[in-house]
């Protein structure tokens, strides 16, 4: 699904908004900036201003009832991203998400069908999950993780107001999130370390149980054996049979654990958002892994299945992400083998979440998939093909 595809559908969903059915051209450029300056002006209708940092996977749209000419203006001449005009009052979409009217409303359409609303309720600064097709297992999803959060790290996870299959609201976690690709990398490691404290705190309320992550490897297994992807993504499976966790400390993992998740004030971390991939039984030391590797894929550009192999494999594109993993492993009581595991169940998770994102993606053949699973696939299976090939590295001699 498209992004303009996803913003048209939410906003569709809410109110009839007039997006058009495709990008605009030079022309209906010119119309939508007329259109939203005559808005202003005339204070007739309300403005959606697409904000100037997209991310991959979503969309915001600014719903407001004070826009300035200057909103339409600077987003739709610099960035070619007209503010749309919406019919009407803001009224159907307070509705929708139980928010003040009179209020700046931010809105998000995640990839996975959830649009998530930033508001007022009761005066309380709120975030209301709300799904946008009627699959509620977004939601559902993030209320359970949400609940899990709020154990573990105390204030910095979500305050849950009100919840069902329909919709999340949750009190806003105070902060920012940090945009890696906006850092010098000094700054990047700076806010890496930050983020890592949590997970210390998450680590020291573990258990021994000697299985974290059988479940996760279980429903792995299914995956693998019924993908079209089986002969790229089982030597990674059998690898992962020869592991002893029984080592492993067992804790709360949040699932997707990076910068971009994790909000900052003054240097430090002040909440931790997007639950929805929590699970109770994980391996210490995954979270930590996928925060900084994420991270540094995102501020480089390089695929992280290209910077995960560099664990496999020794051979680093960054060095401190070298010192990073020898930090990981004191922390959270790892060998450099448990890492190298560790890199491996990792890269295997992302691949039934993309489809899970994506499900028509194993039926249409898209050239888009296609690349996705080459980029993901080719830089861990020669690094596993590596380290098949030394048996005492692989049993941790």
């Amino acid at each position: 699904m498209s992004r303009w595809i996803v913003l048209k559908a939410v906003t569709s969903l809410i109110d009839e908004s007039g997006v058009p059915e495709q990008p605009p051209g030079r022309f209906a450029l010119l119309w939508h900036i007329i259109l939203g300056s005559l808005a202003i002006v005339f204070r007739r209708q309300n403005v959606a201003v697409l904000p100037t940092k997209v991310h991959v996977g979503a969309r915001e749209t600014v719903f407001t009832e004070c826009p300035t000419l200057n909103d339409v203006l600077f987003t739709s001449v610099r960035h070619r991203r007209p503010a749309f005009v919406l019919p009407g009052t803001l009224a159907p979409v307070c509705r929708y998400f139980g928010v003040d009217h009179d209020r700046v409303l931010t809105l998000r359409c995640s990839s996975s069908g959830l649009a998530i609303c930033f508001g007022h309720l009761h005066g309380m600064e709120v975030v209301v999950h709300a799904s946008m097709n009627g699959d509620g297992k977004w939601v559902a999803r993030q209320f359970e993780g949400a609940k899990i959060g709020r154990q573990l790290v105390g204030a910095l996870g979500p305050d849950i107001i009100d919840g069902n299959s329909a919709h999340l609201i949750t009190a806003r976690v105070s902060g920012r999130p940090i945009t890696p690709w906006q850092l010098t990398e000094d700054r990047l490691q700076a806010a890496i370390l930050a983020a890592l404290e949590p997970l210390k705190h998450i680590f020291d309320s573990g258990h021994w149980t000697g299985h974290p992550d059988d479940e996760l490897i279980d429903e792995l297994q299914s995956y693998v054996m019924r993908s079209s992807h089986q002969a790229q993504l089982q030597p990674a499976l059998d690898l992962l049979k020869q592991w002893d966790r029984t080592h492993v400390k067992t804790v709360a993992v949040h699932g997707d654990y990076w910068l971009n998740n994790i909000l900052f004030s003054k240097g430090h971390v002040t909440g931790i958002v997007d639950w929805d991939r929590t699970r109770a039984n994980g391996c210490a030391g995954i979270d930590a892994l996928h925060l900084a590797f994420m991270s540094y894929a995102m501020w480089s550009g390089i695929p992280v299945s290209e910077l995960l192999a560099d664990v496999c494999t020794d051979n680093w594109h960054f060095p401190w992400l070298s010192s990073y993993c020898a930090l990981i492993e004191e922390a959270f009581s790892l060998s450099s083998n448990d890492l190298r595991y560790l890199a491996i169940l990792l890269w295997l998770s992302y691949f039934p979440f993309y489809d899970e994102l994506h499900p028509d993606v194993q039926s249409n053949h898209s050239s888009g998939a296609a690349d996705w699973y080459t980029q993901m696939s080719s830089p861990m299976c020669e690094a596993l093909l590596r380290m098949q090939c030394q048996p005492a590295v692989c049993r941790g001699a």
